[in-house]
């Protein structure tokens, strides 16, 4: 029974010396350990004299009292008081004692990732890297660039800088670095082909090729293999609009007003020409009409 009481009694007595903080040095020259000579603390922590000792030598009274509810206005004085394992920093926002290798607050050491972790409040997965000797919250990316891209994913940023993508090289600053269709499609978007070692939008309606249509073509899966004569769409023509490169290909009246609406049919030289279509009913019904008016007239 002894032996109980003072079992309970060792640890009543070793809990009331763990939560007294230990021993800092507070400013040079006082007399008391208060707020003013020492640093703020957060509320109900209060500073004291070091038990055995006088000012500058203080501590935290009681460090339970950083252990109701949420903590603010933590310092690092008020860490090496009562931080534990090591914990002698105050974290950046003053709401946690850190292990980090340095201050947090008023650093004066460059930054590491490790440090950028602890030193700012973060959820357990969130992603760190140094830019510029400061902290970057990868997870939390807002301004995309190579240099915050390569920091922290060891990617580039699009061409529209809103995303950090997996391309061979830069897309903003490609130098002598070839360009190719998986990169086309990374910097640019999906509706972008390699063509002659640049990138082409799909989507524009200005200064089609043909050789630019059937990229396209084979990206989208469909028969639009040419331009039209104006350049201004791709069609799905039996062969190129441009004479030239059209070869020993007929023109036809439904190539005819694919490539060029003006010229919708075919002359008797074989080429596209102005007018309008009729169909085959329609040139019968037009040639009895008019018999019919000639007999009547007889």
């Amino acid at each position: 029974m002894r032996i109980q009481v003072f079992l309970i009694f060792l640890s009543t007595i070793t809990s009331i010396i763990a939560s007294v903080g230990s021993n800092v040095s507070c400013n040079q020259g006082t007399s008391t350990c208060s707020v003013q000579n020492c640093s703020t603390v957060p509320n109900g922590c209060t500073w004291q004299v070091t038990s055995g000792q006088s000012a500058p030598n203080c501590q935290i009274q009681e460090c339970n009292c950083l252990t109701g509810g949420s903590v603010a206005g933590l310092t690092d004085l008020v860490c090496k008081s009562c931080g534990q394992n090591g914990a002698v920093y105050a974290n950046v926002a003053g709401s946690q004692c850190v292990a980090s290798s340095a201050p947090c607050q008023n650093r004066q050491t460059d930054w590491t990732t490790s440090d950028c972790k602890l030193c700012y409040p973060s959820q357990q997965s969130d992603l760190y890297a140094v830019v510029n000797k400061q902290c970057l919250n990868c997870s939390n990316l807002t301004t995309f660039n190579d240099v915050n891209c390569q920091a922290c994913f060891k990617q580039y940023a699009n061409s529209l800088q809103n995303s950090c993508v997996a391309s061979s090289s830069s897309c903003l600053n490609r130098g002598q670095t070839a360009w190719n269709p998986q990169d086309c499609q990374l910097c640019y978007g999906s509706s972008y082909i390699f063509n002659t070692n640049t990138c082409q939008n799909c989507l524009v309606n200005t200064s089609l090729t043909d050789q630019l249509c059937s990229l396209c073509a084979n990206l989208y899966g469909n028969k639009n293999n040419y331009s039209n004569s104006a350049g201004t769409s791709c069609i799905a023509a039996s062969a190129s609009c441009n004479s030239s490169s059209r070869g020993k290909v007929s023109w036809s009246t439904i190539d005819c007003a694919l490539c060029s609406p003006n010229t919708p049919i075919v002359d008797s030289s074989g080429n596209c020409a102005a007018g309008i279509q009729a169909s085959t009913t329609f040139s019968y019904i037009l040639i009895y009409s008019i018999s019919i008016i000639i007999v009547l007239f007889i």
